[in-house]
């Protein structure tokens, strides 16, 4: 168990580190979250750093460990889930693809399907909570979206 929480430390570390830089990157892509890429004189961009924090501590008071555990896991499956579909509508993988390289990713889809719906079922409430954050980035993803100039001839 001591490994187990040297390992995590180094984990929780790194994602204080990348997690606030890769808002910043977010807010230079859209101008509508421009206000994450700040900066203070060191460099830091202190406001997606406060932003996280508060986020972490939102989850930390309002969830056991448990349900943040089950909570992150269904989110994290739910984007594996769509990063394994998302090999079958790129075009250039439809023609390379033969049926015995379909073989891993029906089988992950399956399974991950298999997990999700079974946590919807017994774990209503954080699936549902995970399934609501979801939705609420793609609003976000939405509002962000630059509108797309039309090219006059």
């Amino acid at each position: 168990s001591g490994l187990i929480c040297i390992l995590l430390l180094s984990t929780i570390n790194s994602m204080i580190i990348i997690g606030p830089r890769v808002s910043k990157s977010i807010g230079e892509d859209y101008s509508k979250l421009n206000f994450l890429a700040n900066e203070n004189k060191e460099e830091s961009p202190y406001l997606s750093l406060i932003i996280q924090l508060a986020l972490a501590l939102v989850y930390l008071f309002t969830a056991s460990f448990e349900e943040l555990i089950i909570y992150t896991g269904f989110v994290l499956n739910i984007f594996t889930f769509l990063s394994v579909m998302g090999l079958f509508f790129i075009k250039e993988n439809r023609d390379r693809f033969k049926l015995k390289k379909l073989i891993a990713p029906i089988l992950f889809l399956s399974y991950s399907l298999w997990l999700l719906l079974f946590g919807i079922c017994t774990k209503p409430l954080e699936s549902g909570i995970g399934i609501g954050v979801c939705i609420f980035g793609l609003f976000i993803y939405f509002f962000v979206q630059q509108p797309k100039s039309k090219i006059k001839a």
